[in-house]
């Protein structure tokens, strides 16, 4: 017969499983999601903002300067800039494009000093771009915060996509290494593409 301190220790275990596949289940569901699915490409060739279009090849990062999973993405691609062999003057420039609700103000350094977009700053030849409300990363196509996008200085597109393993986790993946690949001696053809694993960029649409 089983005793009552039996039946009560199994029903714990088995709830500490079940919890415990629950909490696994949701870490992967949400370190795969996306708000940037491969099939929504981003433009191509690049559009022409300001009135001004590339002239030489270009990264885009678009990011919401708040989201913590695009920290991932800035330290990943601070490791294939660095990795790629390349000088500086022979790396791309780099244009991130920080979304900000409309609204905020100009003085408002949680939105426009966040530490993650002071890291993104600090890349090589990068130039930082306040996009209130989003127009510019919906000119490009941008949903998710951590999209990346490599254009040759003719305007095509070479590499649209994210650049981490997972959501928020930065290290080595596909993303990456195919990135660093159009960095270094970029290939005709179609561009190549990587699911973008972040938050959903400010955009007022």
């Amino acid at each position: 017969m089983v005793s009552f301190r039996s039946w009560r220790t199994t029903a714990l275990v088995a709830a500490w499983f079940a919890a415990s596949a629950g909490v696994w289940a949701w870490t992967v569901a949400y370190g795969t999601t996306t708000a940037q699915p491969t099939h929504l490409a981003l433009a191509d060739p690049a559009p022409i903002v300001d009135g001004i279009g590339i002239t030489r090849p270009t990264l885009y990062l678009f990011m919401h300067p708040r989201c913590p999973c695009t920290r991932a993405t800035v330290t990943q691609l601070q490791r294939v800039l660095a990795s790629s062999g390349l000088d500086r003057s022979e790396l791309p420039e780099v244009s991130v494009v920080a979304t900000i609700p409309v609204g905020v103000a100009e003085d408002d350094d949680t939105w426009r000093q966040s530490e993650t977009l002071r890291q993104a700053a600090d890349l090589p030849n990068a130039t930082v771009h306040y996009d209130e409300g989003g127009v510019r990363a919906q000119s490009f196509g941008a949903q998710a915060s951590g999209s990346v996008a490599l254009y040759a200085a003719d305007g095509r597109l070479l590499f649209a996509g994210g650049v981490t393993v997972s959501r928020g986790h930065d290290g080595e993946s596909l993303g990456a290494e195919q990135l660093r690949k159009q960095i270094q001696n970029p290939k005709e053809g179609a561009p190549v593409t990587a699911p973008a694993l972040g938050c959903r960029l400010c955009r007022e649409d």
